[in-house]
């Protein structure tokens, strides 16, 4: 099992992260071995991951090992950041939900692998 860190914004058009007109422009910028690794990285801020607030949230998901790994999105911890620290969120930022809320699936998992 791996524990992936991935950073998110919203898509503003300014790139070809995400299809022209909806959601979210994810990056998984790396990937730990240990839960308690990916939490030292966000709160250490390893690598300027909000990148001058280019990045605001961040996600760090639970992966596990084989092809086409299943993501459990009960255990995913979110991240926004503020103040010139990560700060871990009760849930996902809202934007997502409403994202969610007008689809007809689950937003699903946040990391690329591969």
């Amino acid at each position: 099992m791996i524990f992936t860190i991935t950073t998110v914004r919203e898509y503003d058009g300014r790139d070809d992260l995400v299809a022209p007109g909806g959601g979210r422009a994810p990056r998984t910028v790396g990937y730990m071995e240990t839960q308690e690794k990916a939490l030292q990285c966000l709160y250490e801020d390893w690598g300027d991951l909000n990148e001058a607030g280019y990045w605001p949230w961040a996600v760090i998901e639970e992966v596990e090992e084989g092809l086409y790994p299943r993501i459990n999105d009960k255990k995913s911890i979110w991240f926004e950041y503020g103040n010139k620290r990560w700060i871990k969120l009760n849930r996902r930022p809202a934007w997502l939900n409403k994202e969610e809320e007008e689809s007809d699936s689950l937003i699903g998992s946040f990391t690329s692998i591969g």
